[in-house]
């Protein structure tokens, strides 16, 4: 499937100089950081302990808006960057 990512220019460095040096594309090799990377958070943390401060029957924050306001500037620059 192809798709279109924006990846900071470092970590592409990155990417084609392992794909080099392992012989693959930088698909395959971003395919297995991606592998690597998605199983890792999957797995639990054992002896995990969750630490509450405040009044736990306090309202919690509004994430929707700070992720919208990144999504909307996210949207703004890959426009600026597709008008170049």
């Amino acid at each position: 499937m192809h798709t279109t990512l924006t990846i900071d220019d470092d970590l592409l460095d990155q990417v084609k100089r392992q794909a080099l040096e392992l012989g693959l594309t930088v698909s395959e090799v971003v395919n297995r950081a991606l592998r690597r990377g998605l199983s890792a958070e999957s797995v639990p943390t054992q002896g995990s302990i969750t630490l509450t401060w405040g009044d736990p029957h306090a309202a919690t924050p509004d994430w929707a808006g700070p992720s919208e306001q990144l999504r909307r500037e996210d949207d703004e620059w890959l426009r600026r960057k597709a008008a170049l």
